[in-house]
């Protein structure tokens, strides 16, 4: 395994980025960092803070994507026919204020779509399919609709590399239809020369994020990547984390990385 000191840009929140720094520096007051990156074709992989890599913490948002495959294998979800109604009451994001089906309820990271799919799987099939999978400490509790966001269940950084790596190596105990479906519902954005896909995770707490997580997979020059980052602190939270990544290969040269010794 390598051990990758990543060069970064200075990111205030506010601002653009310009200025070399380490990793660590790129977010505000130095918020610890983990990062994983692995490339597929060879299986070359990169950490940056592999202790911080090994702590686990609640999934958060991230858990969508082993619960959107949960839904579409049980049969609570088919598809995009299958759409859940707005209940009516304010939330926390004006955009849960309306009806969803599955590609608009990960597009804005619904919560309370998937706490309605999470009843109708219920406790009985959700550990089932945790186990099959061997995702994090494979712990629900009582809570059929919390436990992602409050614990028990907990993850670590690698364990999310290799997870979403089976994910998009189409090897996890789920069909290749629901395996491909969720794959382009991840999509994130895409032009010419990359692909980035992924889901963020984030805990907000006593009125400020608290930390984030942003999970996935980059196709760009002819290779394919997955990646984890997650980055604790005041202010963390995921969708801050899609610009680091995206600065990342930006700038670093990975294909001359892998290659020196």
């Amino acid at each position: 395994m390598f051990t990758l000191f990543l060069l970064l840009f200075s990111l205030p929140l506010s601002a653009n980025i310009n200025h070399p720094k380490k990793i660590d520096q790129a977010f505000n007051k130095g918020s610890p960092v983990c990062f994983l990156v692995k490339r597929l074709s060879d299986n070359k992989l990169f950490s940056h803070n592999s202790h911080l890599c090994r702590r686990k913490f609640p999934p958060f948002s991230t858990y969508k994507i082993l619960h959107s495959l949960i839904a579409l294998e049980t049969g609570v979800i088919d598809g995009k026919k299958t759409v859940i109604a707005w209940d009516g009451k304010k939330k926390f994001i004006k955009t849960w204020e309306r009806d969803h089906n599955i590609v608009s309820a990960i597009k804005h990271s619904v919560v309370p779509f998937y706490q309605e799919v999470a009843r109708r799987i219920g406790n009985k099939r959700m550990m089932i399919h945790l186990k099959k999978v061997g995702y994090g400490n494979q712990e629900i509790g009582k809570k059929i609709d919390r436990f992602w966001l409050d614990g028990p269940l907990a993850i670590s950084a690698y364990e999310q590399l290799d997870f979403v790596e089976k994910l998009y190596r189409n090897k996890l105990p789920f069909s290749l239809k629901n395996q491909k479906f969720v794959q382009d519902i991840l999509v994130l954005s895409q032009n010419q020369s990359r692909i980035l896909s992924g889901k963020t995770g984030s805990q907000y707490r006593d009125g400020s994020f608290q930390f984030g997580w942003l999970v996935g997979h980059i196709r760009q020059k002819n290779e394919e990547y997955v990646f984890v980052i997650n980055s604790k602190g005041k202010g963390q939270a995921g969708h801050k984390l899609k610009k680091v990544v995206l600065a990342i290969f930006d700038q670093l040269d990975f294909q001359k990385l892998v290659n020196k010794k």
